[in-house]
């Protein structure tokens, strides 16, 4: 489940930001192997890094979406167009559907969370592209 806090009132976030959010990981992914191989072109010794680079972009992808889901309680993609998860409980689910949902504090997301949200959000796609 996502809040925005969109000005507007409405709570759900648009198809554009959804569609955006789903695509800026795949964005990163090649300005990073473009950068290793235009990198690779100066320094020769990188080309081996750059032929690992699917392995070199899943260290960094967990490194960040791990420390954005402990900061911000979303991944860097729900984090950088305003969105973040909110665990979907019974004690959530009067304030996560009310006209104040954007304005109550956030808890920190659970470690069961965090590790299944990391599982889906990077090795689940670094199995599917390998």
């Amino acid at each position: 489940m996502f809040l925005t806090p969109a000005g507007n009132g409405e709570l759900r976030p648009s198809f554009f930001e959804m569609y955006a959010q789903q695509n800026i990981v795949t964005t990163l992914r090649g300005a990073q192997q473009y950068a290793l191989d235009v990198a690779s072109l100066r320094f020769p010794f990188l080309f081996r890094v750059a032929a690992r680079s699917d392995e070199l972009f899943l260290i960094l992808h967990i490194l960040l979406e791990s420390n954005s889901l402990l900061k911000s309680n979303a991944t860097v993609a729900e984090a950088f167009y305003g969105l973040r998860r909110v665990p979907a409980t019974s004690e959530n689910a009067d304030r996560v559907f009310s006209a104040q949902a954007h304005r109550f504090p956030a808890r920190p997301l659970r470690s069961r969370y965090i590790v299944s949200s990391l599982v889906c959000e990077t090795l689940v796609p670094y199995m599917r592209a390998k």
